[in-house]
């Protein structure tokens, strides 16, 4: 109706026209554009319908006081075209247009203007970019309230669609705020009994399952039942049989559920065609209902349906095949979940009856599912988005390895081996891999400096407005002042104009789109070549799927994967071991206990990890491995693990059996990041310590680096470091936020002893805490998400401080913690810490790591050296690795290439012997 309707409309205010300009108009080919154009609309034809309007702009005389009127309904409706047409960005364009002229005709508070923005998020929305969304959703809800006379009908449908948007990306807290208020406007509106009613109840209901509260979970699904019984027939402008089949899907009622979505099929049919995206989107739901019966043929048969509907010149019926390439597919999401739906059900169909074509056909689709889902991660979308999706593919890639495994045991083809890794490398650390190939190809591809200051300070201005309004929601108000709604406002145009942007920068720039877009990563055969160059060395990457651990061995001469099964009590024992790491409490409150927690887990621990591997490892004389983590292993160092069950009840953590002892470690966050890795460019200052002051300091008395009190070893930590490197360092009242962004981006080194505060719920958040110079205009906390907008040339970042390498757990992504910070900010090497370490110890280790750097060591090997020299010397009471094991090495693990005089080497040699003597001091005096 309301299509038939616009182009009616459309037509008489064309028609209006005419006697205006006669003389300038072809009035004949005028009405044939747009009786064209109408029956185009009036078909369900998107691409014919634009054609039309496109040539009816070229006709449209723009100096008319009717062109204004008549142009903002035909971009409107260009839009709408393009959208369903999947060119998405066509449809932005042209909805930007329309949003111009109601804006310049009604003004930017207006009813008209409002809906175009919510159209804009429907369009984000249904490509799966969730953050975008909800950017426009909240301008369609702020444009709504300043017109003056909101309609209840139209904020309720914002904030209904804000919710859906902060539910995408698993924000519950938020998207139960909006459907709260969505709630009183729609009983007000269309009445307490009406469907879209029990759309709310049934959201609301599963965001409390989500979060494990039942009891309120149980009262909003019985609300929505309660409806659903009383079956109003009031029609609603949104389809209700899709909902009403995910209800009865989640109920188990397949049949019931089926009957909903054929019915929705033939709805969609008749109102967008039968070609359409969202009709085809249809067939997945039902495969999904077949698939949950485990009727895996007839889920096949719709989700090969579906496949072929979303792409073009695919029409091969044998759900077998399997379309060539399918690159910039408009549907990527739904493709996604067709070809990943194929893969689960050849898998199943695989477990029952064994057959090798359906194994080979599982591995083929989850390779597509995986291509397309590629394409979809590399485009210009929202980073909360992809980060969002990062979580979501996760099992698309696990699959995928479980089937190259199978196939390899199944036929010893290499073939499946390597594929396994290509699955592994694109299950991690995706946006920081993407993140660095964009530092890289902003410097490589020629881009004016002009453009990359622009982004720069886009990215900048966006973080302090956000992290504004987070300190807002922080005091448990409601974060809806004006000042508020400024700032959102402010948030949307600068995301805008980042997004205009990127996209400039891609059509512009074809070398930097190449460099950045890329989307290959690196295969075992070119880890051995290009990582292991040092015949001595090894790779270790895991995988962590529900109940099973993948290992990928890979040494100069072989490459291996290896799966072993886990449960409950592998986890179980992981967080044991981390808690005593951790907790030096444990070991003072209960010695004993803690000391046979500790080494039965390690030595048990030890064994799952690098047993399998452990004969290839001695067989090649593997010295040094990079470990690449997942999941929970990213918490625990490798070097404290035990090579061997221990005997006895003697309590000695310094003659423990140690793999510090056996192997040189260092980590990685994948080895194509790794690889990818670039030296920086030169930096003019050799080092820059900082060690704040905190308060005054108590003699001799240490402590964790964890709260603001006083630090004793921190300044003589950047001391040392100083007369090691040279350069310079900010201690005490020096040491403030501001001055260190302006000297950061000059070290080859940079040195950070301090406090930390750690926000697990909110890592962006996280702070290096400075000296806090009220005259400054920092506020001497320097938080993650400042460090994404730092352009850094250090080789190397030593984080001396507590938790830098811990933080919030992502899916698919890894620790998102303050040192990833400082890897997004470009540094490619990183000192941190796993826990609160000690202050006095963790100065010992950093001076003897500085020592040994200075003797051209590599950084891996420098650490692993001062951590046994402090093991050698330690006193039998701090001999606990919570003391020298919570500093790692992530990143390259080369030497530190810095240009020094023979003078200058012969002063760092006494140097080094006076530090040594200078520690020992330390030691006797604390005796």
């Amino acid at each position: 109706m309301r299509r038939r309707l616009t182009a009616v409309v459309l037509s008489l205010f064309l028609y209006g026209l005419m006697p205006l300009y006669g003389q300038q108009l072809d009035t004949a080919s005028l009405v044939a554009d747009i009786t064209t154009a109408n029956r185009w609309i009036k078909s369900n034809d998107p691409r014919r319908a634009a054609i039309s309007l496109e040539q009816l702009i070229k006709k449209i005389p723009h100096d008319s006081r009717w062109a204004d009127s008549v142009l903002y309904r035909v971009h409107r409706r260009l839009g709408v075209a393009y959208r369903d047409m999947g060119a998405i960005d066509q449809a932005f364009d042209r909805l930007d247009s329309a949003v111009a002229y109601a804006s310049k005709i009604w003004g930017s508070a207006h009813h008209r203007v409002a809906f175009l923005y919510g159209q804009q998020g429907n369009v984000y929305y249904s490509m799966g970019d969730y953050e975008n969304a909800r950017l426009f959703y909240q301008k369609d809800l702020d444009t709504e309230l300043a017109t003056g006379e909101p309609r209840d009908r139209d904020v309720g449908i914002a904030h209904y669609n804000l919710a859906n948007a902060h539910f995408g990306l698993l924000e519950y807290a938020e998207a139960e705020h909006h459907y709260q208020k969505a709630l009183p406007l729609w009983k007000t509106h269309f009445g307490p009994d009406h469907e879209m009613l029990r759309w709310i109840y049934n959201s609301l209901g599963t965001i409390y399952w989500e979060r494990e509260m039942a009891a309120e979970a149980v009262e909003y699904y019985q609300l929505a039942m309660e409806i659903e019984m009383k079956k109003q027939p009031t029609k609603s402008p949104i389809s209700q049989t899709l909902k009403q089949g995910e209800d009865s899907l989640q109920a188990g009622k397949y049949k019931q559920a089926l009957t909903y979505y054929f019915s929705e099929l033939e709805a969609r049919k008749q109102t967008f065609g039968a070609n359409h995206p969202l009709t085809a989107g249809c067939y997945n739901y039902i495969a999904h209902a077949y698939f949950r019966q485990k009727d895996y043929q007839t889920a096949l048969k719709y989700y090969h349906e579906a496949v072929m509907m979303y792409v073009g010149g695919f029409s091969d019926t044998n759900v077998y095949a399997y379309p060539d390439t399918f690159l910039q597919v408009p549907s990527g999401p739904y493709l996604f979940e067709a070809l990943m739906g194929k893969a689960e059900a050849f898998a199943q169909r695989y477990s029952l009856n064994r057959h090798q074509r359906e194994l080979e056909s599982a591995y083929r689709h989850c390779i597509l599912a995986t291509e397309v889902i590629d394409d979809f991660r590399l485009s210009d979308k929202a980073e909360r988005t992809k980060a969002r999706w990062n979580s979501k593919v996760k099992p698309t890639y696990l699959l995928g390895i479980e089937m190259a495994y199978q196939l390899y045991q199944l036929t010893g083809d290499e073939v499946y081996k390597s594929q396994a890794f290509v699955f592994a490398e694109k299950s991690k650390a995706f946006l920081l891999l993407t993140s660095q190939r964009h530092h890289q190809a902003i410097h490589y591809a020629g881009v004016p400096q002009s453009l990359i200051e622009r982004e720069r300070v886009l990215k900048e201005k966006i973080a302090q407005h956000e992290q504004f309004i987070f300190m807002e929601e922080q005091q448990c108000r409601e974060a809806d002042t004006l000042q508020v709604k400024l700032i959102n406002a402010a948030v949307f145009d600068l995301k805008r104009e980042l997004n205009i942007l990127a996209e400039d920068l891609a059509q512009q720039y074809p070398a930097y789109y190449r460099l950045k877009y890329q989307r290959n990563v690196i295969s075992p055969h070119a880890v051995q070549k290009r990582l292991l160059k040092d015949e001595k060395s090894a790779l270790l990457a895991y995988i962590l799927a529900p109940k099973k651990l993948y290992l990928f061995a890979i040494t100069p001469s072989h490459i291996e994967l290896y799966q072993s099964a886990i449960n409950e009590s592998f986890h179980e024992s992981l967080e044991a071991l981390q808690a005593t790491l951790s907790d030096i409490g444990l070991s003072q409150r209960a010695p004993q206990v803690a000391f046979e927690t500790y080494t039965e887990t390690s030595a048990q621990l030890y064994q799952l990890l690098l047993g399998p591997a452990e004969d290839l490892l001695l067989a090649d004389g593997i010295e040094r491995i990079v470990v690449i983590p997942d999941g929970g292993l990213s918490y625990v160092p490798f070097g404290v693990l035990l090579t061997r069950n221990v005997t006895g009840s003697q309590r000695d953590y310094a003659r423990l059996p140690y793999l510090l002892h056996t192997y040189t470690l260092s980590y990685a966050h994948s080895a194509t990041l790794l690889d990818e890795q670039r030296s920086p460019q030169a930096a003019t200052l050799s080092y820059l310590g900082v060690a704040p002051e905190y308060g005054s300091a108590s003699p001799g008395i240490a402590q964790s680096r964890s709260s603001l009190a006083a630090l004793t070893y921190n300044m003589e930590e950047v001391s040392l470091g100083k007369n090691v490197w040279g350069g310079k360092t900010l201690t005490a009242q020096k040491a403030t936020e501001a001055y260190f962004k302006q000297q950061a981006a000059s070290a080859t080194i940079l040195h950070l002893a301090m406090h930390t505060s750690i926000n697990d719920s909110a890592p962006q958040y996280s702070q290096l805490r400075f000296y806090e110079n009220s005259d400054s205009l920092e506020d001497g906390m320097l938080h993650t998400y400042e460090l994404y907008t730092l352009e850094l040339n250090a080789s190397l970042a030593v984080l001396s401080a507590c938790n830098t390498g811990t933080g919030k757990l992502q899916e698919g992504e890894g620790v998102l913690s303050l040192a990833r910070g400082f890897s997004y900010a470009g540094c490619p090497s990183i000192a941190m810490s796993l826990w609160q370490i000690d202050d006095q110890a963790t100065a010992q280790v950093i001076g003897d790591f500085f020592a040994s750097l200075a003797k051209s060591e590599s950084k891996d090997q420098a650490l692993c050296d001062a951590k046994k020299a402090y093991l050698a010397q330690a006193d039998p009471a701090r001999a606990h690795p919570y003391y020298w094991a919570g500093m790692t090495l992530i990143g390259d693990r080369s030497p530190i290439a810095m240009t020094q005089s023979v003078g200058w080497m012969w002063t760092l040699l006494v140097l080094v012997v006076v530090g040594g003597g200078f520690w020992g001091w330390r030691k006797s005096k604390n005796k």
